[in-house]
Order: structure tokens, then C-alpha cells, then sequence
């Protein structure tokens, strides 16, 4: 009788001992969802009227919309930098890349423009979720430049295209 005592002794023991190696947890998992960016130009970019006298030139414009114009040609009227707005979470950080773009005649005729944007990783988005960007950049404007209204959205240009990302 006392072996079968000592047994179930030695037994819930065993049980005992298993049973306090053993924990559980229920872990917590969060999420936010924060309001979708959205971007809207605002102003479009406009080098102005240009002339050359054949000398391949390139105008530049800096992100205020002023226009400094080579000696060799005639730069006149309104100017103005792309001006963009982008909306999202506020305070948010965003990352914002702007591409180069072509303009087009809608004749085969182009000029390329290099943004002064380029790429800028943790832009930060204010307390309402709004940040203004604004956007000037070099045409090159060849000496034999065709006449016409060169625009990106004639056939034959290229789109200056920004890109936000959280």
C-alpha cells in the first residue's frame, strides 16, 4: 500500500511541476489609419514668352516663379513655379519626388526640363496635414527652337510628375 501512496505522490508531483512551466498571454495588436494623401496644382509652371537669337541657352526659374533669362534671349511676360498642394495626416511625414519633364510643340518640337525639386524624403505635413510645395526648374531651349506653345500635355511631351509617399 505504501508503494502505490509513494507513486501518486511522485506522480501529481510531475503534474505539478509541468503545469507551472507553462504561461499564456493575449497580446494586444494595434492599427491607425490615417487619411489618404492627395496632391492638387495649384499654379501651373509658365517660363514666360521666349526668344532666342540662336545661341542654345537654358532659362532657369527658381521655386518662387522668377525667371533668370541668358543675355542671348528675350524672356517676358508672367512667370510663375508649379505650385502644388499635398494633403494627408497631419504632422505626417512624407517622402516627395518630382520627375523631369518634356515639352512639346504637339510637331515633334521639344525642349527638357530639369525640376530643382528632385527627390526629399521626410517632408513633413503641418498640424492641419497640408504641405505646399513649389517647383521651378532649367529649360533647355535649343538655338533653332521652333516657334509655338510648348506645353507637357501637347503629343510628343512628358508629364513632370510627383510622387508622395508616407
Amino acid at each position: 500500500m505504501k508503494k502505490i501512496s509513494l507513486s501518486l505522490l511522485a506522480l501529481a508531483g510531475v503534474l505539478v511541476t509541468a503545469e507551472s512551466r507553462a504561461a499564456s498571454i493575449n497580446g494586444v495588436v494595434n492599427a491607425e489609419i490615417v487619411a489618404p494623401l492627395e496632391i492638387v496644382e495649384d499654379t501651373q509652371m509658365d517660363f514666360g514668352t521666349l526668344s532666342t537669337d540662336g545661341t542654345p541657352e537654358t532659362v532657369v526659374m527658381d521655386n518662387a516663379g522668377s525667371v533668370t533669362c541668358p543675355s542671348t534671349m528675350y524672356c517676358d511676360g508672367s512667370t510663375d513655379a508649379g505650385v502644388y498642394t499635398i494633403t494627408g495626416a497631419p504632422n505626417g511625414s512624407v517622402d516627395v519626388t518630382v520627375s523631369d519633364a518634356v515639352l512639346s510643340d504637339g510637331s515633334g518640337n521639344t525642349m527638357s526640363l530639369t525640376n530643382d525639386y528632385g527627390i526629399k524624403a521626410g517632408e513633413t505635413l503641418d498640424g492641419t496635414g497640408e504641405l505646399v510645395i513649389n517647383v521651378g526648374g532649367e529649360l533647355a531651349v535649343a538655338g533653332d527652337q521652333a516657334t509655338g506653345i510648348y506645353s507637357t500635355s501637347s503629343v510628343g511631351g512628358t508629364a513632370m510628375t510627383i510622387d508622395v509617399n508616407y
